[in-house]
């Protein structure tokens, strides 16, 4: 249970630094509640920043392009039920993916009356007395049993699950039975494996000077440094991170590592180890013109590939399964999100076409030129061109507009084109000890 806190199809032939049979995407689903519905909850503080800073590691380091954080009053019963039930589609996750669920907030573990006891995740909107006598029945109808775990891994098609936990359980119907060393053993049989923060009666802290909780904070530190690599191979395995984490010491909490199903070994590898070429065109998707000036971002990447005239872009990217690419065009309000899965092979190009849905007041024709300047009216009607980008503006012309972006400010400063030459500053006649003055100067 957590605690208040103190003060939130395999590859035939795998490229270069990935093993052989390596997952063809990597999904994630990452759930974190502070604030929960029922007073009789308490509330806590960094479990949703848990969950978004899990979501930051796996989606920038570990290839994991089908991210989604599920936080604060969407975690509810339903929209985690509804969240989980998306990896049922066969059309979004296959048989040769992996699939890791991560959950941050609070757990319980209830006696049943035959004997035995079972666990269960609290979801936002749960209506139970977390710190009463158990009410089997409440824990029920509101909450999450463990045990729906068994049949998430029945019915999401994924080869490798792996769920975990800054909570703590007990009952939670699973073994810790041996996993098998090579890699291509561990990759090829399917598991569904489970890692929370500790055991029944004991508390998952937070820590206000990490800003996570305690079993998250050093899950993330593993992951970031990739000391959990016990044998150093270069392969991070579910059950070595489950393995250090119990090594460690977490003082009240025995973090526990458990094998629902299977024998084989969830599998984390840095996108670091391989990288290749990815490249493409994007294009209004009605009118099929190449959309120039277009800035294009790849699930994933923190920096944006901006399109040259011919709608061409190109990407170093790290080896994996892609969800899909954010495009930012001149004049539209935010960028347009473009649905579709890519491979890269590494030291390989891989090229694709993005067609954008436009608005229909959107045309390219008047508003952007070959080489990717806007034409745009100043407030005296006059056309001019725009150069929308950091990026020194091609083909410079006396009086086109150069809009720089401000740092990271989100404002942008026009800057005037003036070309080289003399001209003249000042009135011809003296005015309050101006005089005219002859001028020359290089381009500005």
């Amino acid at each position: 249970r957590r605690g208040p806190g103190h003060s939130s199809s395999s590859r035939v032939t795998a490229p270069p630094g990935l093993p052989e049979g390596y997952y063809s995407n990597l999904h994630a689903l990452c759930i974190g509640i502070n604030d929960y519905k029922s007073s009789s909850i308490p509330d806590l503080s960094y479990a949703e920043a848990d969950a978004e800073a899990m979501a930051q590691i796996l989606r920038e380091k570990y290839a994991f392009h089908d991210t989604r954080t599920l936080l604060g009053d969407n975690a509810t019963r339903q929209g985690i039920t509804a969240a989980v039930a998306d990896f049922f589609k066969s059309n979004r996750v296959s048989s040769n993916d992996a699939v890791l669920i991560y959950y941050s907030g609070h757990g319980q573990t209830v006696d049943l009356p035959n004997g035995g006891e079972m666990g269960f995740l609290i979801p936002q909107d749960a209506s139970i007395e977390l710190e009463g006598p158990p009410d089997i029945a409440g824990y029920y109808q509101s909450c999450i049993p463990m045990q729906d775990i068994k049949t998430w891994r029945n019915l999401i098609p994924a080869r490798h699950i792996l769920f975990m936990a800054d909570a703590c359980y007990s009952g939670l119907l699973a073994s810790d039975r041996s996993i098998p060393a090579p890699v291509l053993d561990a990759l090829k049989l399917s598991v569904c494996q489970i890692l929370t923060a500790g055991t029944r009666n004991q508390k998952a802290r937070e820590e206000a000077h990490l800003g996570h909780g305690l079993f998250t904070a050093k899950i993330l530190e593993a992951l970031s440094s990739g000391v959990a690599d016990l044998n150093k191979d270069g392969y991070i395995r579910a059950s070595e991170l489950g393995q250090f984490m119990r090594d460690i010491n977490l003082e009240n909490q025995t973090p526990q590592s458990r094998i629902m199903d299977g024998e084989g070994d969830f599998i984390l590898v840095s996108q670091k180890r391989a990288e290749g070429d990815l490249s493409g065109v994007v294009i209004d998707q009605a009118g099929k013109k190449p959309l120039a000036g277009a800035e294009v971002t790849l699930a994933g990447t923190e920096a944006g590939d901006r399109t040259n005239r011919k709608g061409e872009f190109k990407f170093k990217a790290p080896v994996g399964g892609y969800a899909g690419f954010s495009i930012r065009l001149p004049r539209l309000p935010k960028p347009v999100e473009v649905g579709i899965a890519v491979s890269v092979e590494a030291g390989e190009e891989e090229y694709v076409e993005l067609a954008v849905p436009l608005p229909a007041d959107y045309s390219t024709a008047e508003n952007v030129t070959e080489e990717g300047w806007l034409e745009e009216e100043d407030p005296h009607g006059r056309k001019v061109r725009v150069w929308d980008s950091a990026e020194t503006p091609p083909k410079r012309q006396n009086g086109c507009i150069w809009r720089y972006p401000l740092a990271d400010s989100g404002e942008t400063c026009d800057l005037v084109w003036i070309e080289p030459g003399k001209f003249q500053m000042g009135s011809l006649r003296v005015r309050m000890g101006i005089r005219r003055m002859n001028n020359s100067m290089k381009s500005l």
